[in-house]
Parts: C-alpha cells; structure tokens; sequence
C-alpha cells in the first residue's frame, strides 16, 4: 500500500498506529513496529488509539487480568472468540471498500490474532480450533473491554461392580467432586450407591 494512501486513510479515519500497522502486516506482533514505521512515513505525531480499536492493542492490564485469570485453570489448549460493535465492523468495510484496502487484517481478525498471540506467549499454551480445553470469549464494546472464560464439558464414566449376585442398584449419586471451587481437572469424584 502506497504512503500516500495510507495518509489519506489516517487523516479521514483517524487510525492509531496498531490500526495502520494492521493494514499491511497479517503477523499481530509486527502491527505496532509496523505502524510506527508508516508514521514516521507520514509524518504524523504517533496516535496509540482510535475509533476502531478502542486502544485494545494498548491495554496490558487487559492481559494482565486475563492472565491472571487463566492461571487459574489447567488446560493445555485453548481458542478465542471475539465481539466486537457492529458500528467498527461496518465503519472499517467502509474504509476498505472506499480506498481498496487489500491485505493485512480487518479489526475483528486482528484482535482475534494478537489475543491468541498473547495468551499463547504468557501461558505456554497452544491454540486448537476444533477441540480446546477452554475458550476465552472477548468483547470489545462501546470503549469497554471484558471477557468470559468456559471450560470444555466434563464426562464421567463409571464402572459399578456388584459384590453380590443378584443385589439391586436403585440409585446412584454424586456425593463430592475434587476441588469443587477451582476450576481444574477432576483428580476423583465420590459416589453413593442408595
């Protein structure tokens, strides 16, 4: 994409540096080293926020407390989903669609990338899209960031052996599962036979 362009772009659309950066670079680690390069292209003061992102890019507390968060679950894959205002969707497709934007990220793909990037680098974990242990929902609204965890749905098995012949099983229930309050893996679970 020509500096010209890009120029035009952030004086209509008021793009932050990640934004613009986005425009051209698919890899969510390289958006800012990007944008500050095309800023400095440009000539413009460098802007760490704007109308598409809401400073997502920006917010390291956001991650801190997301991290935080997961710490406290054992999974060993997970995936993103992201929300985002149907307003910066239709604003950014205008945008694309009126100076041909091709390449780089659209603001709903790119906070889907830097998020998996993010977890992934502080919690050693991998991303799986078909069957992950946990999935981390984010919305990005009206300036506010928040997010949702959900683990994937526990199965038990369970093998009953009659100690006598003939002796009747009525009912059976569970009693108590391990760490009921945390939300790990389940080391045992304790069952009554009624």
């Amino acid at each position: 994409m020509e500096i010209g362009l890009i120029k035009k772009i952030v004086e209509e659309y008021g793009l932050c540096v990640w934004c613009v950066g986005r425009q051209i670079v698919k890899n969510p680690m390289k958006f800012y080293e990007r944008g500050v390069e095309i800023y400095g292209k440009i000539g413009k003061k460098l802007k760490l926020r704007c109308d598409f992102c809401d400073g997502f890019f920006e917010d390291e507390g956001f991650f801190k407390q997301l991290n935080e968060e997961l710490s406290k679950y054992e999974f060993r894959t997970f995936d993103v989903g992201v929300t985002l205002d149907s307003k910066k969707i239709e604003l950014e497709d205008e945008m694309r669609s009126k100076y041909k934007v091709i390449g780089g990220l659209t603001i709903k793909k790119a906070i889907l990338a830097f998020s998996r990037a993010m977890i992934s680098r502080h919690t050693s974990k991998y991303v799986d899209l078909k069957n992950p242990d946990l999935r981390v929902y984010i919305s990005v609204r009206n300036g506010k960031m928040s997010y949702t965890v959900k683990t994937k749905t526990v199965f038990l098995e369970i093998r009953i052996t009659k100690q006598e012949r003939g002796a009747k099983i009525r009912a059976l229930s569970l009693i108590h599962i391990s760490e009921p309050t945390r939300p790990l893996y389940i080391s045992y679970a304790v069952f009554c036979l009624k």
